[in-house]
């Protein structure tokens, strides 16, 4: 599929300007903001609505990724670990097989210390003045993980869509499009 950009070196930011070559490396067909499909979640008594987009990518299959923010997985106990991964195993169980999930998660250490004012009990001053030295050690990490999402819609239901949307003599150009990319 490649063959004619064998040559490229793609280390040259120049490269990446010729629209010939970065569509080939890219998976994604379009982007679709979408206004249907939210969450919604209750924050100090107050719903938020969560709008996420989708991306279609070349193959058919649709796209979206999902940020979350968590404990920091180095720093965890192995009774943690577990029961992270139990959960996450019992979610995913759910997903039938045209399903794919990515997950990436980016490890950062934390610079700012956000102090609490306003502390009139000692002992909870005395945690505060603990955790702000640990905070200041800079042995503190938070992560960012990233989760996306990825439906590739079943074969037969794509082809009576095809059968739907498209006159016959465009079928042998469809076909010829998809097997390129």
């Amino acid at each position: 599929m490649f063959k004619e950009y064998k040559d490229v070196n793609l280390k040259k930011i120049k490269d990446f300007n010729n629209r010939d070559y970065l569509y080939h490396l890219l998976p994604w067909a379009c982007n679709y903001e979408n206004k249907d499909f939210y969450i919604s979640k209750e924050v100090a008594g107050k719903t938020q609505t969560f709008h996420f987009p989708i991306v279609i990518t070349k193959d058919g299959s649709f796209q979206t990724t999902f940020k979350v923010r968590g404990k920091d997985l180095d720093s965890s106990t192995a009774y943690e670990l577990l029961s992270v991964t139990e959960r996450m195993n019992e979610t995913l169980k759910q997903l039938d097989n045209s399903w794919t999930l990515q997950m990436n998660a980016i490890r950062s250490k934390i610079k700012n210390y956000i102090r609490k004012e306003g502390i009139k009990s000692i002992p909870i001053r005395i945690l505060e003045l603990e955790r702000s030295e640990f905070f200041n050690s800079g042995n503190h990490y938070e992560s960012d993980y990233y989760m996306t999402f990825t439906w590739l819609v079943p074969e037969d239901n794509l082809q009576k869509a095809k059968s739907i949307l498209f006159r016959e003599n465009d079928k042998k150009l469809i076909n010829d499009t998809f097997q390129k990319n």
